[in-house]
């Protein structure tokens, strides 16, 4: 149980060596898979963020539907109109964008992450590893019913031998 406690440690330590980076422990969102569709959207939109470009008259058209979709989807989710969504970023539509495609190369970045810690920890090995998890538990609670039923049986045992020498006095008086 100790070694599988530490077992995390172990393995971030061996993905910081592996990445040049310091992770300080592995979370549950590291060990499943990444979503490929939304790599692939978010590799889509800075496609469409760069065919922008720096345009100082940056306005949503026919090469940016993703970018419009996102931010339609944004304003409903606020129950805002996408006028109102804009005037909370700076620099209005440009800073959205720029919102969102740095946002976008965060999750792409967490996605090369999580390919290196799977390249670390295959999911083989974490399947193999939830099995001995398993065994393990069962037996330490074997184990720990066993430690109960000889500390019970040690108790009934001394009650009986406290017992006795009371009635041996009881019976010389």
């Amino acid at each position: 149980m100790l070694d599988l406690e530490q077992l995390g440690s172990k393995i971030a330590g061996r993905a910081a060596r592996e990445l040049g980076q310091a992770v300080s422990s592995i979370e549950d969102s590291d060990l499943e898979p990444f979503d490929q569709d939304r790599g692939a959207w978010c590799r889509s939109v800075l496609t469409e963020v760069e065919s922008v470009g720096e345009d100082e008259n940056l306005a949503l058209s026919d090469k940016t539907p993703l970018i419009r979709q996102q931010l339609e989807a944004d304003a409903a989710e606020y129950d805002e109109t996408v006028e109102q969504h804009l005037a909370h970023h700076d620099n209005g539509l440009g800073g959205y964008v720029a919102e969102l495609a740095l946002w976008c190369k965060d999750q792409l970045q967490q996605a090369e992450q999580h390919r290196a810690k799977a390249a670390v920890l295959p999911t083989q090995t974490l399947d193999v590893l939830s099995r001995y998890q398993t065994t393990l538990d069962n037996q330490l609670l074997k184990a720990i019913r066993a430690l109960r039923e000889a500390q019970a049986w040690r108790l009934e045992t001394l009650d009986a031998a406290a017992v006795e020498p009371e009635s041996g006095n009881a019976a010389a008086a």
